[in-house]
């Protein structure tokens, strides 16, 4: 039984996140193998009736919608994606972005003392290379 619910679990997970992407690559195959079983039904024809006239225009066609959906592929799942992350932030967003961060700040200087309060006193801040430095000089 929970061997079932953790594949169940499992699954859904995976649908949920990869629909899009799930449905638009069966797709591409989809029509790859249609795309090809036409032009191969079109060759037979062409073999049978004698005439090879139009065998160059079959396979120019072909790889034209080839192309084709493999470009609506990639615009589909690659360009939308760029796309989707390079939007910015809306106002609402932004604010709540901000308003977050100053809550946490706000806890933070309340509930525990500022572990840098001794640095920011100091005048200068010198690291232990800055003191070598100055003993090899």
């Amino acid at each position: 039984m929970i061997n079932f619910f953790a594949k169940s679990v499992a699954a859904t997970y995976v649908w949920k996140r990869y629909k899009k992407i799930i449905i638009s690559t069966a797709a591409l195959f989809l029509g790859y193998f249609l795309i090809n079983a036409i032009h191969h039904d079109f060759l037979e024809y062409q073999k049978l009736s004698g005439s090879g006239q139009q065998l160059l225009f079959s396979y120019i066609l072909k790889w034209l919608a080839l192309g084709a959906i493999t470009a609506l592929y990639y615009y589909i799942n690659i360009h939308n994606r760029i796309k989707n992350a390079k939007e910015p932030l809306t106002k609402s967003s932004k604010q709540q972005a901000n308003s977050a961060k100053n809550n946490k700040a706000e806890n933070q200087t309340e509930n525990s003392p500022d572990p840098f309060a001794d640095i920011r006193k100091k005048e200068t801040l010198r690291s232990r290379a800055d003191i070598e430095m100055d003993k090899r000089k």
